[in-house]
């Protein structure tokens, strides 16, 4: 009897995903440089609409991520219940154990598995701050170069501009909040 081989499905390639993961252009932020005074007035109109609405509606967002929170949290138990009473099932029918025995023999391996990961997350805390630390520095000076850059390459007018519409924002939230 003779064996034939199918040939094997093509894998898709990184090369053939890249392009869905790519911001189209209309996507792309505006370039602040470029962009003209409408648009500016614009972007800052709808930047102070966003933060007027989440304001108005910061205890609806709070009260939302906590109870879904709460839904993945009770979620999470319940999985974990379940794994724990297999667990305990089957310790009990191949060490032929009593319930209360395979209850014990759970919670300790759960305490040795607990002081095992935080063991290593203690030693890992340090380089774990660090590394955060070092890439908000980094994230925070890019942030503050790009925009030192942008401001002084902008005409008088459009700063001018750009501080009366922020002020006009800014008074308008405390005006109506």
């Amino acid at each position: 009897m003779l064996l034939t081989i199918k040939p094997l499905k093509k894998v898709v390639t990184i090369e053939k995903l890249t392009p869905f993961f790519k911001k189209s252009p209309k996507n792309k932020p505006p370039k602040k440089q470029t962009e003209s005074d409408n648009e500016m007035l614009l972007r800052v109109a709808k930047k102070f609409v966003i933060f007027f609405l989440v304001i108005l509606m910061l205890d609806t967002f709070i009260d939302l991520f906590l109870g879904l929170s709460d839904v993945i949290v009770h979620l999470i138990h319940l999985g974990i219940e379940v794994l724990e009473y297999s667990v305990e099932i089957i310790l009990e029918h191949i060490l032929h154990a009593s319930a209360h025995q395979s209850e014990v023999i759970t919670a300790n391996i759960v305490l040795l598995i607990l002081l095992y990961a935080a063991y290593h997350l203690y030693l890992l805390l340090p380089s774990i701050l660090k590394r955060i630390k070092r890439m908000m520095r980094a994230i925070g000076l890019k942030y503050l170069r790009r925009n030192k850059c942008k401001w002084r390459s902008a005409s008088s007018s459009y700063k001018i501009k750009w501080i009366c519409a922020h002020s006009l924002g800014i008074s308008f939230l405390l005006l109506f909040m």
